[in-house]
């Protein structure tokens, strides 16, 4: 068996903390529902949320590079 790095072990934590959120928004959202009808409400949101998360997380990873190379840039133009 191979190692599994700390950053995939971060996000397979991250998952499973944001999977479990929002199973308990929806048991207390839709209580009243049998737990078929819960898991149906579940299994609806949570690509859109996933897809959300995604999309944040790109945006701060091209938020990070920005700021990186406008860094590098003013350290570039100082030292002309």
């Amino acid at each position: 068996m191979t190692p599994i790095d700390d950053d995939i072990r971060q996000e397979i934590r991250d998952s499973v903390t944001m999977f479990r959120l929002i199973w308990e928004e929806v048991n207390t959202q839709f209580a009243e529902m049998d737990l078929d009808h819960r898991l149906a409400v579940f299994s609806e949101i949570l690509p859109a949320m996933m897809d959300l998360s995604d999309q944040l997380e790109d945006e701060l990873i091209l938020e990070e590079l920005r700021e990186g190379i406008e860094k590098e840039i003013e350290k570039r133009t100082k030292k002309k």
